[in-house]
């Protein structure tokens, strides 16, 4: 931009996830070999077949902004950050399955009257946060650096919601690396 050592950044990104799958069974006859009569003989008794679908569809998009400053005054440098991020999540699904006497595999086959289930689901979340960093230093000796993180979670009750988590640091050792060797 028009001030020397700022950057925006901004980010978009969405991503989309789905699900689908169909599991269809049929029973089997198995047999034995019955030795004294020299034959094989039905070892179960047909059941129903059975069949089951699930889809599912996830999506989350995610904003992000950021302002980075760093600059330096001689023997100061001065550094902050600004970023601002959200992301939502909607989730859809939907689950049946049923028995049923043909051996199709189609969840409207057969009679009604067979045992069927079905299950849905859905919800929405949403996360918001803001981080901010400053930091200076005198020489790269003498340091100082606070910062911030300021979320909200939509998975919390209204009153627990949002949390403030700041954060400071000092330290005038005067080491760095270049004075380490």
């Amino acid at each position: 931009p028009f001030v020397k050592g700022l950057k925006v950044k901004g980010l978009l990104a969405y991503d989309i996830n789905s699900f689908d799958s169909k599991q269809f069974s049929k029973p089997i006859q198995t047999y034995y070999y019955d030795e004294y009569d020299d034959a094989y003989v039905p070892a179960t008794a047909l059941g129903k077949s059975n069949v089951t679908e699930d889809f599912s569809k996830t999506i989350k998009p995610l904003q992000q902004l950021s302002l980075e400053y760093k600059n330096r005054f001689k023997d100061h440098n001065i550094s902050a950050l600004l970023l601002f991020e959200q992301q939502k999540t909607q989730f859809k699904r939907l689950w049946g399955g049923r028995f049923i006497n043909l051996p199709i595999d189609q969840l409207t086959a057969g009679n009604i009257d067979l045992s069927q289930n079905v299950d849905a689901s859905e919800y929405n979340l949403a996360n918001r946060g803001l981080v901010g960093k400053v930091g200076y230093d005198y020489k790269s000796k003498y340091l100082v650096n606070a910062s911030f993180r300021y979320d909200g979670s939509s998975k919390f009750a209204p009153d627990s919601r949002w949390g403030f988590f700041p954060s400071i640091s000092a330290d005038n050792s005067g080491l760095s690396m270049s004075s380490c060797f």
